[in-house]
Formats: structure tokens, C-alpha cells, sequence
């Protein structure tokens, strides 16, 4: 899958397709694509994009792909000289470089800053890790031990029941009368009581 940056802004603030545009027009380095080609073994890949646009002066001569979804621009497993391109586009937009997982690029070294998480996102997950667990009530289940049973047409006798098993959701175990011994989660059991005795 590989590691994306993506030039962006906060949220509720995207980057807008004509700004992006605009952007790339002005800048000789890039040239608006829309589309993309590669061989395979089974043939020609094609992606399409309005926004795609190719950096051609990367240092090696290779072309990189700068693509615009989302009200942002993405770039995948971007090197050295690509992150620094990535720094001036995001200047040009009043953006930031973000990696996946929130981390902030300020140079090309490719070596990010943690994420910033905002003050409120810090209470809303201290909040979270001190709440007490919610009791959990355990199952209650319409038949005892020894009790005969009905699973999908089959005819059995319960052995055991737990309800506290399971982390809560409870286990009850039924051997069957073919003999094989069969266990079920009490909170969905699938089991139905037979009330009358059997003749």
C-alpha cells in the first residue's frame, strides 16, 4: 500500500480543486495531467483524476505523481527532494505536509514531528481512560442444567451454563444426542427450551 504525505489544512478548511489549479498553473515544475498510465503483466493501468498533476524535476528525472482528492494533495512514499516540494506547495497554500497517522513534516529529512492533538481531543481521551466500565448484566438464559434442548432440529441436553464467561456474554455447553458436545455464547444461543417431556 505504501506511506502517503498529504498537503493539507484543518479540518473544515480544504483545499479547493481551482486553488490547486491555480497553483499548478503557475508553477512550470508541475503539469496537470488528469490521467496516468503504467505497463503490467496483464496490460495497461490507467488512473484518472481531474486533479492529477505530475512533478517533472525531481533530481533522478523520475516524474512523481502530486494527486488532488479530498481538498487535498496526496503523494505516495515521497523521498527527500519530494518532501521538500511537498514544503513549498504547502507554503503556496498556506498548508501543512501530514503524514498518515497526523505526524507534521517542517523539513525534507523526512523525519516528522509527533502529531498535535488540540487540547479538547486530550480531555475527550482522559475523559474516556478514567470513565468507570459499564456493568455488564449477565445473560439470562430460559433453561438449566440437564434441560433438554432444540438447536436447528437436533435434540440435546445441557450441560453446562456459565453466564459470566466469555468476558459476559456468557457459555453454555450442549451435548447432542448424536453425541457431539457443542458450546454457545448465552447472549445468542440459538437454543430452544422443549418444555414437555419427551415420550
Amino acid at each position: 500500500m505504501g506511506y502517503d504525505l498529504q498537503v493539507t489544512r484543518s479540518e473544515g478548511k480544504p483545499i479547493t480543486e481551482a486553488e490547486w489549479r491555480t497553483y499548478v498553473a503557475g508553477d512550470p515544475e508541475f503539469e496537470l495531467t488528469g490521467a496516468a498510465e503504467t505497463p503490467t503483466p496483464e496490460g495497461i493501468l490507467r488512473y484518472e483524476n481531474p486533479g492529477l498533476s505530475c512533478w517533472r524535476s525531481h533530481p533522478s528525472g523520475e516524474v512523481v505523481w502530486f494527486d488532488f482528492r479530498l481538498g487535498q494533495v496526496v503523494v505516495k512514499n515521497p523521498d527527500e527532494p519530494t518532501i521538500g516540494k511537498m514544503l513549498i506547495v504547502a507554503r503556496a497554500l498556506d498548508a501543512r505536509v501530514e503524514g498518515d497517522d497526523g505526524e507534521i513534516y517542517e523539513t525534507p529529512d523526512g523525519r516528522p514531528q509527533p502529531a498535535r492533538v488540540s487540547l479538547g481531543a486530550r480531555l475527550r481521551l482522559w475523559v474516556s481512560q478514567h470513565r468507570p466500565a459499564p456493568k455488564v448484566e449477565p445473560p439470562v438464559v430460559p433453561f438449566v442444567v440437564g434441560q433438554r434442548v432444540d438447536f436447528q432440529g437436533q435434540l440435546g441436553t445441557v450441560a453446562a451454563i456459565d453466564v459470566r464467561a466469555n468476558h459476559g456474554m456468557g457459555r453454555i455447553e450442549v451435548r447432542l444426542d448424536d453425541g457431539r458436545q457443542l458450546t454457545f455464547a448465552a447472549v445468542a444461543h440459538g437454543l430452544e427450551p422443549i418444555l414437555r417431556r419427551e415420550e
